[in-house]
């Protein structure tokens, strides 16, 4: 999952300790990421930042 903090947040990476930037990846199955966007510290990235996902059967067909 990409997050991005929230607006005057300061959200540390547990495993550098350093602050996160926009864009960040992190796991959705962890549940210190999990807290922070229940909480609201974190919010997931808009969907410009993901990635594109794949084509599903219906969306690959020609018309």
């Amino acid at each position: 999952m990409i997050v991005d903090p929230a607006p005057g947040a300061l959200v540390r990476d547990p495993a550098t300790t350093l602050a996160i930037a926009a864009g960040t990846t992190v796991d959705e199955n962890d549940p210190y990421w999990a807290r922070l966007l229940v909480d609201g510290d974190v919010a997931a990235a808009s969907t410009g930042t993901t990635a594109p996902r794949a084509a599903t059967s219906r969306e690959g067909a020609e018309k």
